[in-house]
């Protein structure tokens, strides 16, 4: 049996040593559990019954049981000391790196059992090998399945896990139960129980689950497994139980007995620790289960649900049954006033599209979402999406494969309470190019002089910077900028840094983000400054750079405004004397307000390293005073009108004696032309080397405009509005381009008006 190494942080909880000194019962070969009960999304209750039965049953010499909740421990050095690693409702994505999760599975791999409880399954959306290691992955909630209704069905009973409910072929077991998203996603759903390497020892009876639907519609046929058993990768095994939603679960003899036997069995493959420490590659993942042919057909709607329900279903009265017969179309009409917690589920038909389509991309819109959520779709072995967004309004998914019918899920805690407006998803269709000839007189076709369309893999933030950044050749200085991808307040003052050839990239929160990782080694990049503290870009982001042999530092402050003064103190190495200064915060109801005029003055900035300096609407922030009496600044330059920085503003620099000139017009549209003739000096285009088109009012144009900044490609940014040019741009942009001012176009400007733009600069026509 192995122990704990005595250095092992003491931020554990261990049972076996807060219980009596060992029985007479207990042996030296019991295994040895690490549990894991970490929640980073919906906490449940009876974790605490949980944790309390797992010490009881240390104490009675079943196992020794190790409790932590946190998840830096969770590595390869610490599972060698446990034979088991159990998974007790542990809801959300954990702040884990990659190679973390990489040694999970080797742990599980290379013999290590695996024992999951409840909202395991409800977990680590993102993480394809984790849904592979269990079987499956949450879709929704039987109706009814809490009340004690739904029968249990026993189906093997010869198993020892099954021995608590004395041979019983059928038993009420009242808990919350799932209905699963397995490998093969809505064109053929798998379930555990078609697995050869699966045994399903209980299941739940479909004939006695209300018909009505919680969270989404069941497509099964099949009853529903409950607990199961299984190999991974040839060696390893793994038992889940369903159960454990319920606090009383955990006091239940017959369920106790199951978690003892299903402890002994998975722990019954010794660990191999050459394997798990080893680099051998573990064997290859199985293929999925063949779709069933049957389950495929031009419609999403399953025939048993059709003849309920008329080929639609609802959640709290909004019918959800969506078809999509057009290159961009609103497909969900949403719920006013929340979609409430847990899951969302919707069924879209792709099949009228999937032929023609090269590419799908579901766009998920919820104005004010007043918490975290994540859409995602089924595809094989399970997700879908990415992390959950805090605070951002939209959500991009994008298919590649298209299927005939995509399951739609949003998941996280009440994501639209606070809207006042319908959430929306919305899927814009992108032709096989093999269906039709490119319009030759499109400019952003890359064979076109003079037209640069940046493209993305997705409209993700990560992604969006990415395209800007293939654009870019190695910096002299070999180092970059990195900033999180969920949230732009530590990005807000990154056009200053910029100045000194770093370009901006972003990531992940917890780890590094995998093609800013390729990105970084493409460009040679030895050194990286993080803006942002641990909160906003972890430690485990810290530690794959540093395993990719890049140094690290970085620059942060307590708020956004304090980490624009770390930036101004730090980054700028030649600092122009009159700093700009912007609004530090937006508006409710319009979260891009707080990035809107740092979109252009961030390029202005990065020309010739003038310090972006941040500030409250309502009066100037103190910190930013006593920054500016330090340097005897005596000029700024505030960017917006007074919607944006307040006259208050502008009264307490002159009452500091400072010297004021505000750049500003009506909209952001206008300030951003402003930035370009009075900060710039270019009066209009045919003034300039270079156009720079971002589409100011889409909440990811931050992604796009900060990144830009530093871009290589001369010339000011201006804006585009969606499908419109506003007439800001318009005017400054004129008509009698002569084809010599080149145009970039981001990735997200909507492609008419970039055709637009390029024909007033003469590109085209």
């Amino acid at each position: 049996m192995r122990r704990l190494p005595t250095l092992l942080p003491v931020v554990l909880l261990v049972l076996s040593a807060l219980a009596p000194a060992a029985t007479a019962q207990q042996e030296e070969d019991v295994p040895d559990v690490l549990v894991w009960t970490g929640t980073y999304g919906f906490r449940h209750p009876s974790i605490t019954a949980a944790q309390t039965t797992l010490l009881e049953l240390s104490q009675q010499g079943h196992f020794n049981a190790t409790i932590t909740e946190v998840p830096a421990l969770l590595t390869a050095d610490v599972l060698a000391n446990y034979d088991v690693l159990m998974w007790v409702s542990t809801t959300g994505k954990p702040p884990m790196s990659e190679a973390q999760r990489e040694e999970i599975i080797r742990f599980a791999g290379c013999g290590g059992g695996t024992v999951g409880f409840h909202a395991a399954l409800d977990a680590n959306y993102g993480w394809a090998e984790h849904a592979e290691l269990f079987g499956a992955q949450f879709d929704s909630h039987p109706q009814n399945a809490g009340s004690g209704a739904p029968e249990m069905i026993v189906e093997d009973a010869d198993d020892p896990i099954t021995d608590g409910w004395d041979g019983q072929d059928r038993f009420t077991f009242p808990d919350e139960y799932y209905r699963w998203r397995g490998a093969k996603g809505i064109d053929g759903v798998s379930l555990p129980r078609e697995f050869a390497d699966t045994n399903v020892l209980l299941s739940l009876d479909e004939e006695t689950v209300d018909e009505g639907i919680q969270d989404g519609p069941t497509p099964y046929e099949h009853h529903q497994p409950v607990a199961w058993t299984k190999t991974f990768r040839d060696r390893g095994r793994v038992y889940y139980n369903n159960m454990g939603h319920s606090e009383s679960t955990w006091g239940d003899p017959a369920f106790q007995t199951a978690l003892v036997n299903g402890v002994d069995w998975v722990s019954e493959v010794p660990l191999d620790t050459e394997c798990l420490f080893g680099d051998e590659p573990l064997p290859p993942a199985p293929a999925p289960p063949a779709a069933d042919p049957d389950t495929i057909g031009e419609s999403c709607v399953v025939p048993e649900l059709q003849e309920r329900n008329n080929g639609t279903w609802e959640v709290s009265g909004a019918a959800r049954a969506l078809t999509v017969d057009g290159d961009t179309q609103q497909v969900a009409p949403g719920i006013v006033g929340g979609l409430g917690w847990g899951a969302q589920t919707w069924i879209l038909d792709l099949s009228s599209v999937r032929a023609a389509a090269a590419e799908v991309t579901l766009t998920l819109e919820i104005p004010n979402p007043l918490d975290d959520y994540d859409l995602g779709v089924t595809t094989a072995w399970g997700w879908y999406g990415s992390d959950a967004n805090a605070g951002a309004t939209q959500e991009q998914v994008v298919l590649s494969d298209v299927p005939h019918c995509a399951y739609l899920h949003v998941t996280g805690d009440n994501m639209a309470a606070s809207s006042t407006q319908a959430p929306t998803i919305v899927a814009t269709v992108v032709p096989d190019e093999a269906t039709g000839p490119t319009d030759p007189t499109d400019p952003t076709d890359p064979g076109t002089p003079g037209v640069t369309r940046i493209t993305a893999v997705t409209g993700r933030p990560t992604d969006l910077a990415l395209g800007w950044n293939d654009e870019e050749d190695t910096p002299a200085c070999a180092c970059a900028l990195l900033a999180r991808d969920d949230e732009f307040a530590d990005a807000l003052a990154s056009g200053a840094a910029q100045s000194s050839g770093a370009p901006l990239l972003l990531t992940d929160r917890v780890s590094l983000s995998p093609g800013t990782a390729d990105r970084l080694q493409a460009l040679g990049i030895t050194a990286v400054t993080i803006l942002g503290g641990e909160a906003a870009v972890g430690p485990g982001v810290v530690a794959d750079l540093q395993d990719l042999g890049i140094a690290v530092e970085r620059v942060a402050g307590d708020t956004r405004v304090l980490t624009a003064l770390a930036v101004a103190d730090q980054l700028v190495e030649d600092p122009h004397e009159i700093p700009l200064v912007l609004r530090a915060y937006g508006v409710e109801g319009n979260p891009t307000a707080a990035f809107a005029d740092a979109l252009a003055a961030g390029r202005a900035a990065a020309a010739d390293g003038r310090p972006i300096l941040l500030t409250d609407g309502n009066g100037l922030s103190p910190e930013v005073a006593d920054w500016l009496r330090s340097r005897g600044t005596t000029k700024v330059i505030v960017v917006g009108g007074e919607a944006a920085v307040g006259a208050a503003v502008e009264q307490d620099l002159t009452d500091m004696g400072v010297m004021v000139e505000r750049i500003a017009g009506d909209t952001r549209f206008g300030t951003a032309v402003a930035v370009a003739t009075d900060l710039l000096d270019i009066e209009s285009a045919a003034d300039a080397d270079g156009v720079l088109l971002i589409d100011g009012g889409d909440p990811a144009a931050w992604a796009e405009g900060f990144v830009a900044a530093g871009s290589s490609h001369p010339g000011p940014i201006v804006l585009a509005d969606g499908d419109r040019l506003p007439t800001e741009t318009a005017t400054w942009l004129g008509t009698d381009g002569d084809a010599s001012v080149p145009l970039v176009c981001g990735a997200l400007v909507d492609g008419a008006v970039c055709t637009d733009v390029a024909t007033r600069l003469g590109h085209t026509g």
